[in-house]
């Protein structure tokens, strides 16, 4: 989408940890690692308007974390089918020189 706006842009591997928290409906989740992957970001980059995003899948009320290979892709695919999964998608807009954080 950045393309098709004409504005440049670079990409930077936030290095978070991914891992829910207890009791952390997906929502949360989604928002919470968006918020730290920009924060992560923009403190590398600290002059830079940072977007943080993370989606996460929910069925029956829990998290549908990353399969991690093609036999966990199937089971979860498997458990969704017929039934809906619910995408929750977050997004941060973030800089550190000024700590300005705008969610989405």
């Amino acid at each position: 989408m950045l393309n098709r706006l004409g504005l440049k842009f670079d990409v930077a591997r936030p290095d978070v940890d991914e891992t829910p928290l207890a009791g952390e409906r997906p929502l949360d989740q989604a928002e919470r690692l968006a918020e730290a992957k920009a924060h992560a970001v923009g403190k590398r980059f600290r002059h830079a308007w940072v977007i943080g995003s993370d989606q996460v899948a929910e069925l029956h009320g829990q998290a549908l974390g990353q399969p991690g290979g093609f036999e966990q892709a199937a089971v979860q695919l498997a458990a969704a089918s017929g039934r809906r999964v619910q995408f929750h998608t977050a997004v941060c807009l973030y800089r550190h020189s000024d700590r300005q954080t705008l969610r989405f």
